[in-house]
This record gives structure tokens, sequence and C-alpha cells, in this order.
């Protein structure tokens, strides 16, 4: 593996014992702000601010942040349609001069479901009962994404990275399975064509069954409706896709390289996936295809300080080997 090209701060290994799906999922859609503002984690670079935020009994788009710098279980609170809920919206670094804005409610009628949305025009209005309005033509948005680590409880890991452009990564393992179970992760691609004025991709899966793991074929960031992105000039085009567009395998070695045992990192572009729409918009940077011939949680030959592990057919950023 070549060394970054982004520059990361990692929090790898963060131990977390919770005794529901619930708490599992409370303390996970909590940390996802928390390491992307830096109160946790210790990410100095990159950050996102809160743009606003609801606890279920206080709500606006004031730039408050309401779940607070300690996990407060109470703070986040699940509840579908017009019921009582928590939200919070995240704004990124600027990257061409753009701010993007996700928003992430615990606005489902599934307890490992949350609602996201994608806007580079700031979410106005929201209540405790209805997420903020997003205005923007160029928007997209997820149904739900899966964070839940399984169905059932016990201890997990938590696995994350910060780049100093914004770019971020959340993997999530239960303890003594030997898999990721969950991803989810945000990325300005490189090689974005100059007229691209939303170049940043959003992706999560999870395996809530704890079979194949995150990063499997079956739960990799080639799924089209785990991911999502802006279009290029901003539109509203919802039949687009935006999935990772991964090498064909068949030329490439299912274990490490013949000639110097090395193994395999693959660029990973990301492109419209809809049989009527074909396009690609950039490359994942630092993160890379590996088509096989090591476990999940194998890292790089780095001695003593490993730079990337395997997570199921891919390769992230890592500073730790990661517990698993």
């Amino acid at each position: 593996m070549a060394r970054y090209e982004k520059t990361w701060q990692f929090d790898i290994n963060r131990a977390r014992s919770e005794t529901t799906v619930l708490g599992m999922v409370q303390y996970t859609l909590w940390y996802y702000k928390a390491f992307l503002t830096g109160q946790i984690g210790g990410a100095t670079k990159g950050l996102w601010s809160v743009a606003g935020s609801s606890d279920s009994l206080t709500a606006g788009m004031d730039g408050v942040d309401r779940w607070g710098s300690s996990f407060d279980a109470t703070k986040i609170v699940r509840g579908s349609g017009t019921s009582i809920k928590s939200w919070v919206v995240l704004g990124s670094p600027p990257i061409k001069g753009v701010v993007l804005y996700l928003l992430l409610s615990y606005d489902s009628s599934i307890v490992y479901g949350i609602t996201a949305y994608l806007t580079a025009s700031l979410p106005t209005g929201g209540s405790v009962t209805v997420n903020p309005t997003v205005t923007s033509a160029a928007t997209h948005s997820a149904a739900y994404l899966a964070i839940a680590p399984s169905s059932n409880s016990g201890d997990f890991h938590l696995h994350s990275g910060l780049s100093n452009d914004g770019s971020f990564f959340v993997l999530q393992s239960r303890d003594n399975t030997g898999l990721f179970v969950t991803g989810l992760l945000g990325s300005w691609l490189g090689n974005a064509k100059s007229s691209d004025n939303y170049p940043f991709w959003i992706s999560s899966n999870c395996d809530t069954r704890v079979t194949n793991g995150f990063g499997s074929s079956s739960y990799g960031l080639n799924a089209p409706t785990k991911s999502f992105m802006l279009p290029p000039d901003g539109s509203v085009q919802t039949v687009w896709s935006w999935s990772g567009v991964l090498p064909a395998t068949t030329n490439l070695p299912s274990g490490s390289d013949p000639f110097d045992s090395s193994y395999v990192d693959m660029p990973i572009f990301v492109g419209a996936s809809a049989t009527t729409i074909r396009g690609v918009r950039g490359r994942l940077q630092d993160i890379a295809f590996f088509p096989g011939g090591a476990p999940t949680g194998t890292t790089d030959a780095t001695a003593g300080a490993p730079t990337y592990m395997v997570a199921g057919n891919y390769w992230f950023p890592t500073n730790s080997s990661p517990t698993l």
C-alpha cells in the first residue's frame, strides 16, 4: 500500500458495552456527531460543525448542540413521522467553496434505522417532531441507513478516521465475530471533474445478522441503495444511484501477489450505476479494493505502525490493529 493522499486522524478500537440494540444505535448515532466535531477521538483537523439539533425536548437550526459532548441516551430519541425524535445537522469543511450539510435523524420505524439527507444549502426550521426542511434543489436522501451491529446486544468497538478535508469513515465491529459489521463513510473524491461542484460521496452498509460482515460482496461499497451524493450540477435527479465501481477481479490474484508476496490494492471509483445512466464522478482516496487472501482485520506489513487494515474486500486507513 502507498502512503496516504490525505492526512488522517484516527480513533481505533473505541470499546463500548450496551445492554440493548437501542443503546447501541443511540451511542453510535451520537458518536457520529461527536467524532466528526472533535468532541471524542481527538481529531483537530477537517472538523465538521453543528448547525442545529433536536434532543426531543427542544430543537432549532441555531448552531446549538443539544446532544452534548458527553453521551446521554435520553437525548437520542427515536420517532417516525410526526412523532418526537432527535436529529442533528452537521456542516462540512468547505471544499471548492462549498459547505455541505448532513442531516442525521433518528426518524425511523425500526430501531436500527436513521434517515439521512445531504444538501448544499443550510436546512431551515425543524422541531422536536419534524425534521428541518431541506430546501436546496441539490438534495438527495436515503430512506434509512442501518447502523445497528446486530439483533443481539453486547460489546462492540468503533474504528474511525477523519481526514484534513473532512472525509471520514466509521466502522463498527461486534466483539468475537472477527468482522466489521457496519460501515459509514463520507469522502471528497479525487480525480473529480472541474465542473463537478459536489464530488462528495456518502456510503453505508450493515449486516445486521453478523454473517458476512461489512465489506463483503453482499455488504460493500458497491451497493447503490446504501449510498448517495448530489448530482454534479446540484439538480434533483433521484434516479441516479451513486455507488463504488469495483475493478473486475478476473485477472486479480485471490491472495498475495506471486512475484513479491504483497497484497493487491486497486483504485475504487464512484459512478452512476443505473442501467440507463452511466458515469464516473471520481476516485476514493486512501480506500482501495482488496481482492482477497487475508481475513478482515489484517494490517499491512509496516512493523509496529500499521497504515492500512482489511475490511472485507477493502483497505481502510488505520494507525492500529483493530480489535474484532
